[in-house]
């Protein structure tokens, strides 16, 4: 009748408009940000992938209380300001947390937008020593600048009897590569090192790193250690060859995706790198993932990726167990451990996480564990 009509017509635009009650409830929003263009997409993708991986996974079960998980991506550009423009698009579309992102120079446009937002951020493998110790809304997997440039630092000078140290770091991410280049002098120092020549690459500019090269190897060292990313360094390691073709080579651990295998060829067998997961793990958890990964996007999973997924792991598990009022930030506190792909991620009261180390050199074109 037509007196009925409109009472059921408001019903409906009623049931349409706040989607509980009448169907499906709405998404939970994860957001991604990462370095998906320039020379840090490798480990940006990597992370992606992974997070996509995690995600689908949670929701081929059930999603979070019966909620699907929707994965809101967006490229920080490798730049603090890309990195805010990402935080703050991202709080605006209400995402629940965000995932990322992998530089520290874009983590330094990030925090301040997430701590005014109070979004909840949890960092793959940022770890300048400037985000440690804070109480704030960045969670990172990752251990921190200090923990790894020591642990280089001794294994070069006690263990190598490598004294005499070349650095070359990356001025366009000076959060991370200066404090690691200034952690990993003062530890080589306590070691009996020294360090005879520190030059600063920029990758941006168009002319090659042949003077770069010579600066470091001016002064004859015993190892040039690289703070850079894997395009850099497989470039500086090409024109360091020319000119010495068996001084040892040394990454910052940025370095160790599958792109430097690609790019660095000859030029970088023999390269040492430190790393926090191990290639040859035999974990179940660890190989299931790997399966998965490589069956979906035919490429071997890199550091970056087991941090990111180790990270999707925290924030999923802390989403499915966050009990009453309770932020989720204070969720990941109270549970403080989580397993992740090889080793537990443990939490410290600032939300600041350890990685076991292995040590891996390039040989034959692969990463092989020490």
């Amino acid at each position: 009748m037509p007196g009925t009509r409109l009472p059921r017509l408001l019903a409906l635009l009623a049931c349409l408009a706040t989607l509980s009650g009448c169907g499906e409830e709405a998404p939970i929003r994860i957001g991604f940000v990462g370095s998906l263009s320039g020379r840090g997409a490798d480990i940006g993708e990597s992370s992606r992938k992974a997070v996509q991986l995690a995600i689908e996974a949670r929701n081929a079960q059930g999603g979070i209380d019966g909620r699907a998980i929707e994965l809101l991506v967006r490229d920080d550009r490798t730049s603090a300001e890309g990195g805010a423009q990402a935080a703050r698009e991202l709080a605006d579309a209400d995402v629940d947390l965000v995932i990322g992102p992998n530089i520290s120079a874009v983590a330094s446009g990030i925090v301040p937008v997430i701590n005014e937002r109070q979004l909840l951020t949890i960092s793959p493998t940022v770890s300048a020593l400037a985000f440690a110790g804070v109480d704030d809304m960045f969670l990172r997997i990752n251990w921190t600048t200090r923990d790894n440039a020591r642990t280089y630092a001794q294994w070069q000078v006690e263990a190598q009897a490598r004294r005499r140290l070349a650095l070359a770091y990356d001025t366009n991410n000076a959060v991370f590569s200066r404090s690691w280049a200034d952690e990993f002098a003062r530890a080589a120092s306590e070691f009996g090192g020294e360090i005879v020549a520190e030059v600063g690459l920029d990758g941006n500019q168009p002319t090659g790193f042949s003077d770069v090269a010579s600066a470091l190897l001016l002064p004859a060292p015993d190892a040039v250690i690289m703070i850079a990313n894997a395009v850099d360094v497989a470039r500086l390691a090409q024109q360091l060859r020319k000119t010495d073709p068996t001084v040892p080579l040394v990454a910052a651990e940025w370095a160790g995706s599958e792109q430097l295998i690609a790019l660095g060829g000859r030029a970088i067998e023999g390269l040492e790198l430190v790393q926090a997961y191990d290639r040859q793990s035999q974990a179940p958890g660890y190989l299931q993932f790997r399966q998965a990964y490589v069956a979906r996007f035919r490429d071997e999973p890199g550091y970056a990726s087991i941090a990111a997924y180790d990270a999707a792991t925290v924030a999923l598990e802390g989403l499915l167990r966050r009990e009453g009022r309770e932020t989720l930030k204070q969720t990941i506190a109270r549970i403080a451990t989580f397993q992740g792909l090889q080793q537990p991620v443990r939490f410290d009261p600032f939300g600041d996480a350890e990685r076991k180390a292995f040590f891996v050199r390039v040989r034959d074109g692969r990463f092989i564990r020490e």
